[in-house]
């Protein structure tokens, strides 16, 4: 019997890899997280899994919480992994690169000047 999940492995070693069902709970359990709003945490196990065995939906995930949690420089990075993975034209995620670099770049004008109207979502 696998064991599915101990917090001690070295999961973001490079060596290392990922069980099939290891993987899938580690996705599940991100996902279940991100729902409950607890966003560093679900940052965190997204973070976890191993980078050549991120799913697209873990980096889109990942992008989400860094985004909701502000971190927009690291939230533009997993979204330009997620088209990277992704490997076609995704219109949903070009824009939520495009919000995430907006974001970054005018999110401190946006905090001295709250009379201009700009929103990111």
């Amino acid at each position: 019997r696998e064991i599915l999940h101990l917090d001690e492995d070295a999961s973001n070693d490079p060596s290392s890899s990922l069980s099939t069902a290891t993987l899938d709970f580690k996705i599940e359990r991100a996902k279940q997280k991100f729902a409950a709003g607890s966003l560093e945490e679900a940052f965190y196990e997204c973070w976890k899994i191993p980078q050549e065995q991120r799913p697209l939906e873990i980096w889109k995930l990942g992008g989400e919480c860094c985004k909701k949690l502000r971190l927009f420089a690291i939230a533009q990075r997993w979204f330009s992994e997620a088209i990277h993975a992704c490997r076609s034209h995704n219109t949903d995620l070009n824009v939520k690169l495009e919000q995430a670099r907006i974001a970054r770049f005018f999110n401190s004008y946006l905090r001295q000047y709250p009379m201009i109207d700009i929103r990111v979502d």
